[in-house]
């Protein structure tokens, strides 16, 4: 009788996890040539990645975009045992893997959801880090954009982002990395600069994945903020009403294609940012690197000093073609 396996993938976020998720849904037939099948959770069928509830449900309360999207799902009635058993345990009745794969998992989830695992099956963890410079302006952004958090990226890494919080992801990468291994003995941890090229198939790899069957890929999908964008998001009113702040954000995207000094393209931390990144992280980052003794991954994972497109919001507040822009928000808005 063939090994029965779980592959959990635990993110992180801003780390092409929706990709690999869309990947996964969109070819059950090359899974299944490996043995392997990504089962749908019923509460949300539409939703890519299996795994992203585990978590809340872990914790007996939805995450705030979740609920906006969701409010129909009540997580504080789903049973965490039941929800496994009908996410892995059944599922390994009909595939010798079974894929769960979710973003927002945190180094104290590992030993509850081992409690709730089959004890016959081989876990295996995989995890994909990112340099963090990198990281958090992608994840600043995104947080921003769904209004999770008002205020300049300074204030942010100055106020709510830090260590062991469920509300903001922490990127100690060698902290996860020690988490997960600790508990299943074992986690293959990747970095994303270094496999971006063939993400998916690296991804497989790590996985224990030996698939036959032809890959359908998806093309690259842009969803970050243009420069005014964000300018104009993070100065909003923190009491201003949801839906008026999402009718700005609408007309935002709408408008920014229309202005061609708004650089998609830019970078947001200071020098002074920077600092306090490789303050917080670089010595992680070499225990990461020393236990996966990987030195040829490196320069992936080295904070930057500086960047050229960096850019002050504040500044960009003052130009006149700023200025445009919002004028033309606010007529956008006014058209409805």
């Amino acid at each position: 009788m063939a090994q029965k396996t779980v592959i959990l993938h635990i993110g992180g976020p801003k780390v092409a996890s929706t990709y690999i998720q869309r990947l996964l849904v969109l070819n059950p037939a090359a899974l299944a040539s490996a043995g392997a099948i990504h089962p749908v959770v019923d509460e949300t069928p539409g939703m890519p990645g299996n795994g992203k509830l585990i978590p809340m449900v872990l914790n007996g309360a939805p995450q705030t975009v979740f609920r906006r999207f969701f409010p129909e799902v009540d997580i504080a009635a789903i049973d965490p045992a039941d929800f496994v058993q009908r996410l892995v345990h059944r599922n390994l009745e009909r595939a010798d893997t079974v894929i769960l794969s979710g973003e927002n998992f945190r180094p104290h989830h590992a030993a509850p959801l081992k409690a709730l695992l089959p004890r016959d099956v081989e876990v295996k963890i995989v995890l994909l880090g990112r340099r963090q410079d990198s990281w958090l302006q992608s994840y600043y952004t995104q947080t921003l954009k769904h209004r999770l958090l008002s205020g300049s990226i300074s204030e942010f890494m100055a106020g709510p982002w830090h260590s062991g919080s469920d509300t903001h992801f922490w990127p100690d990468w060698h902290q996860h990395h020690l988490a997960w291994r600790a508990v299943y003995g074992q986690c293959t941890t990747l970095i994303y600069d270094e496999i971006r090229a063939d993400l998916f198939g690296r991804f497989l790899a790590a996985a224990g994945l030996t698939v036959t069957a032809p890959i359908t890929d998806l093309p690259p999908q842009n969803t970050s903020l243009s420069l005014f964008e964000t300018a104009l998001l993070q100065n909003l009113a923190p009491d201003l009403p949801l839906e008026a702040f999402l009718a700005r954000r609408k007309a935002a995207m709408r408008v920014a294609r229309e202005f061609p000094e708004n650089p998609a393209k830019y970078d947001l931390l200071s020098e002074k940012n920077r600092a306090g990144l490789q303050r917080r992280f670089a010595a992680s980052n070499n225990a990461l690197l020393a236990a996966l003794g990987s030195e040829a991954s490196r320069p992936h994972l080295a904070i930057r000093s500086s960047a050229p497109g960096y850019v002050d919001p504040d500044e960009v507040l003052q130009t006149e073609a700023y200025r445009r822009f919002t004028a033309r928000v606010e007529d956008k808005l006014a058209q409805g």
